[in-house]
């Protein structure tokens, strides 16, 4: 019972990591995005790796800077094991961004490391892997 019980904790911790982090990158809370990775985080996406806190900001400073009217995130299927390193963790998403020319729905999957810092867990390593992007009509605003 009580593995079961830690992996419980373990999983629910993560996937409120994960609620967090799609939820600051929904909202362009840049302040809330530096204070869920480590100074020496590495960002990889598919053709590009960097790392440090400030090439992490940058990419999410390029997303704000679209002005894109709606945001949102959905995380699904969190897996979450405890590694060498650091708690290994993975996740769909699916996002919506919903422009006044069109909507793109972005299919990916996570690929991330987490470690304990200052009493929460701070991503150490950020891998995000766009999958399939959906081009789709403007959707109607709802007053």
């Amino acid at each position: 019972m009580e593995a079961d019980q830690s992996r419980s904790e373990l999983l629910t911790r993560v996937q409120q990591w994960y609620a967090e982090y799609a939820g600051a990158v929904d909202r362009g809370d840049l302040e809330a995005l530096a204070g869920l990775v480590t100074e020496d985080v590495t960002i990889a996406r598919p053709g590009a790796t960097e790392q440090g806190k400030e090439a992490f900001l940058d990419v999410y400073r390029g997303h704000v800077a679209q002005g894109i009217p709606l945001c949102q995130h959905a995380v699904t299927n969190v897996e979450a094991t405890v590694g060498e390193r650091g708690i290994e963790a993975r996740a769909y998403f699916r996002a919506f961004f919903f422009e006044d020319q069109g909507t793109r729905l972005v299919v990916g999957q996570y690929d991330d490391l987490l470690v304990e810092s200052h009493g929460r867990l701070r991503a150490a390593h950020k891998g995000n892997v766009v999958q399939r992007i959906l081009r789709l009509p403007a959707a109607e605003v709802v007053q």
